[in-house]
């Protein structure tokens, strides 16, 4: 958000048009900020925290892009790639929320967005961490207003890769409004 102050605007805009500035956000409130709710999945999308998923098990034979893959093949999902392709993401780096728009400017999905992982393994948290992220996201867009420590030297939106993907060390300025 900080990289991007133009859609940080709009997503408050849309807050304070829909939410008000005072009154906490609530999960009824969903549905209702199409913008807002378009950008934290941008985010998510963008920040992928899990580079690749849990190992999977080819449970019978399968033809998959020409290959065959026998029973017992173990397979790794790659997230990261899977959000980040140029060939499914047009310009797979840009912070983007109106690609998660639809012309009625309603929500819509892709089925390459995956950061709960696929499958039967996939993560057991993905509603609460849903809810979370839309009432944290939206309730510190209500509440403040995040710039750059330095607009010369932003920072970078590469990740540390361990078990999961983290960000650099970096400041800001969160301004209560």
């Amino acid at each position: 958000m900080i990289r991007n102050p133009d859609v940080q605007k709009r997503c408050r805009e849309e807050i304070f048009q829909v939410i008000g500035p005072d009154r906490p956000p609530c999960m009824k409130d969903r549905g209702t900020l199409p913008y807002t709710e378009a950008t934290l999945l941008e985010i998510h999308r963008l920040g992928s925290v899990l580079a690749t998923a849990l190992t999977h098990t080819v449970s019978k034979p399968v033809k998959f892009r020409g290959y065959d893959l026998p029973e017992g093949t173990l397979v790794i999902p790659n997230l990261y790639q899977s959000h980040m392709d140029p060939e499914i993401w047009e310009d797979p780096f840009a912070i983007k929320p109106d690609r998660w728009l639809d012309e009625n400017n309603k929500l819509k999905t892709n089925p390459a967005f995956m950061p709960f992982s696929v499958g039967c393994r996939m993560c057991i948290g993905e509603t609460l961490a849903r809810m979370q992220m839309f009432l944290f996201g939206t309730a510190l867009l209500q509440r403040f207003e995040f710039r750059m420590v330095d607009a010369d030297n932003p920072p970078t939106t590469e990740g540390l890769y361990g078990m999961s993907r983290v960000p650099y060390k970096y400041e800001l300025l969160a301004s209560a409004t």
